[in-house]
Parts: C-alpha cells; structure tokens; sequence
C-alpha cells in the first residue's frame, strides 16, 4: 500500500460521517429500481379486486394487441391516435368515424360509419380480434345543440358500441369520462350538470356490463382539464391536481387498454401515475 492510500481512505470515511443523507446518485438510483420493480410486477401479476374480469384485465409483458378507437379526429382521439401507431405493443387500430381521416399508415384501419349507435354483426365480427376500445368521442354538454343530440352521443353511442363487445371476447374498454362524473345523477351543483350526470350515467351502465360478463373490463377515466402537450409549465403545476397534459391522457388510456388497471375508476391524479410507468411513454 503506497503513501497515499490511507489519506484517500480517511477523505472516504470523512465524507460519508459528514453526510447523513443518502448521496444524491445513490437516491437516483433507489428511485430508479423502485419504478422498475413496479413496472416489473403490473405487467406479470395479476390485478386483484374490482370484479372478476381477469382475463381482461392481465397482460404479458409481451402483449400484442388490436385497439378500436372512437373520435379519433378529436383533440384527445387525436392525439391518442399518434401514440397509437407508434406503440409497440399494438399492432392494428381501426377507426371508426364519420368522415376520413386523411392519415395513413401500415397500422391503421379507418372504418367509415354513420350511425355510431348501431352496429351490424358484420362490423362486430371484424372487430373480434381487438383485446379493446379507446372512446374518446363526446365532449361537453354546452358544445352540443341540444340535450337530446348530447344524451344521444355521449350515452348512447358508447353503450351501443360496448353491448356489441361485451358477449364476445376479453376486452378493456376505456371510456373519456370526466372529473366530477356523477354515476348516482343527483348532485345539484349547476356547472355542466348534464355533463356530469350523463358521463355518470354511462359509467355506471358500462360498470353493468362488466358485472354481466366478466371478460369485459371497463375503466373511466376522469381528467380534469385537458391541456396542449406543449401548454405552459407554469400552469400544469400551479393546476397540477386538476389539469393534465392530452399526450399524457393519451399515454395512460392506451397503457390500460393494453394491460388493464387495478382500479375501474381512474381520477386526475392516477392518470399521470400511470403514464409515468407506461412503457412506451415517459414524462
């Protein structure tokens, strides 16, 4: 051992007794390990609790899947949509809208429909091979003309779509609700009451479908408001519990549609959580 060594091990010892806390690498690392065991265990473990829909629910590390996705030409559907076909765990989306997309892509099946609250056996058969459904169409009750169309659209069309899937295979269907959603319908706050009692009132009968066949998983999701992925960093954390950015929306939906959730019910906060751990995504 040369001169220097014990004046290098006494710098060490001197280093470690003067600092307390855990170095700032090592707690990297800690934090690190920690998001990559929990990743580990969501993808090979089963999920317990919240009904029986097992099969739906639990997803390979190596899951293939095919995902319908609704209101694609939309701000969320849009976005979720380029997530979509950049994903490395789905191999097919098929679009079901009113009008052509004018995107195309190996990936990708545009299905022109016109009536969103019908659907043939020859179109539900074709989508037999789809493990789930992203349904981002509908929006607020004040950007429709009437409450008929808005109960139409919002309830209507989703529950059409979702009876249809529901008998025929194991399926996550991952419904846009909204926060403050009101399954019961009975609050009487004011402020876009129809919204909330209608987005309710579908998550309650999609909760129903589940219950009845339980191969059909379905989760409502409850953001807040929804702002641009390249909207100010100063008001996502000045509104960080009631806001969310629309590429992180985007990355946890399609993270549920492919490996399912321990919860059903899905608020503002676990929505974030959720892509943070979502394999092709990173906030």
């Amino acid at each position: 051992m040369d001169a220097a060594e014990p004046s290098r091990l006494s710098e060490q010892s001197t280093f470690v007794v003067a600092t307390p806390r855990t170095s700032i690498p090592e707690e990297a690392a800690l934090t690190a390990l920690t998001r990559w065991v929990r990743r580990l265990l969501s993808r090979r473990m089963p999920t317990i609790g919240h009904g029986s829909a097992t099969g739906a629910r639990l997803r390979a590390s190596d899951r293939r899947v095919k995902i319908i996705l609704t209101g694609a030409t939309g701000f969320v559907g849009g976005e979720v949509l380029r997530q979509l076909l950049v994903h490395a765990e789905v191999t097919g989306v098929t679009a079901l809208t009113r009008r052509p997309l004018g995107v195309t892509h190996p990936k990708l099946t545009s299905v022109i429909h016109e009536d969103f609250a019908a659907y043939s056996e020859r179109l539900l058969a074709s989508l037999a091979d789809h493990g789930g459904c992203i349904w981002t169409l509908g929006g607020k009750a004040s950007d429709f003309d009437s409450p008929t169309e808005y109960e139409r659209v919002t309830h209507g069309f989703t529950v059409a779509l979702a009876r249809g899937m529901a008998p025929r295979a194991a399926f996550s269907f991952c419904y846009l609700s909204g926060m403050g959603a009101d399954p019961s319908e009975s609050g009487r706050f004011p402020w876009e009451r129809m919204t909330r009692h209608l987005k309710g009132r579908t998550e309650r009968d999609l909760a129903a479908l589940s219950a009845e066949h339980p191969r059909f998983a379905s989760y409502a999701f409850r953001p807040g408001g929804i702002l641009p992925a390249n909207g100010s960093a100063l008001v996502q954390r000045l509104l960080s519990p009631w806001v969310v950015r629309v590429d992180v929306l985007g990355a946890a939906m399609i993270e549920v549609a492919v490996r399912g959730h321990h919860r059903r019910t899905i608020p503002n906060g676990e929505i974030k959580t959720i892509a943070g751990g979502a394999s092709d995504y990173r906030l």
